[in-house]
This record gives C-alpha cells, sequence and structure tokens, in this order.
C-alpha cells in the first residue's frame, strides 16, 4: 500500500490538477491460466518423468521470471493458446498432443470471473 501510495503522489505532481482528482493507482490484475492436454511421449520413455517434466518446461514457459536470474516480470502481454500448444509440440521428448484446452481465470479481487477458451 505504502509504495502504491507513492506511485500516486509522484503522479499527482505530474500531472493537471483536474486529472489528479480521479488517478487511481492499484496493482495490477492477477490472471491464472490452466492448460489441459493429453500429451503422448516419444517410444521408451518413462511417463511419470516426462509427465512432470512437461509440467516444468510449461510453467517455466509461461512464468520464466520465477526461473531465470535477471528475467523481468511482463506486465500488461498476452499469450495465444497456439503459443502454448507450439511449445508443447516442440518438447523432444512429446509424440504428439491431442484434447488441448486453455482455460483462463481473472481474479480482480471482487468478482471470480472464469473464461474458457477452448
Amino acid at each position: 500500500m505504502n509504495l502504491l501510495e507513492e506511485i500516486a503522489c509522484y503522479l499527482k505532481r505530474k500531472i493537471p490538477i483536474f486529472a489528479a482528482e480521479n488517478l487511481e493507482v492499484s496493482n495490477p490484475l492477477f490472471e491464472q491460466i490452466k492448460v489441459e492436454l493429453f500429451a503422448e511421449f516419444i517410444g521408451g520413455a518413462d511417463e511419470g518423468y516426462h509427465r512432470k517434466k512437461l509440467l516444468e518446461d510449461i510453467t517455466a514457459f509461461l512464468s520464466p521470471w520465477a526461473y531465470k536470474e535477471g528475467e523481468e516480470i511482463s506486465l500488461g502481454g498476452s499469450i495465444h493458446k497456439s503459443v502454448i500448444l507450439n511449445f508443447v509440440e516442440e518438447r523432444p521428448y512429446v509424440d504428439f498432443v491431442t484434447d488441448f484446452k486453455m482455460h483462463h481465470y481473472l481474479d480482480d479481487r471482487q468478482n471470480m470471473d472464469r473464461l474458457q477458451h477452448s
């Protein structure tokens, strides 16, 4: 809250008075996605190991700042279902993918809306 107040004070000094009256500073909205898919792994592969590896790879792909030193958090971006599907299909241990679904959840702290993209 202190940082948000500091940002608001700074901005109020930089913008016209009539705009400062309506200035509202808040945290970005948290958005979450859930991916469901069926992946067939390359023959002879350890399915349990590769299932866990795929989950880790997808998570690192979607939130690189949590896995790579010095990686910046990207705000205001977007990700398309096809990009995630392509990422999964390019894993060297994945033979093919079917039944791919991506669910998008928006948490605005007042209202939990669920948008489903299939």
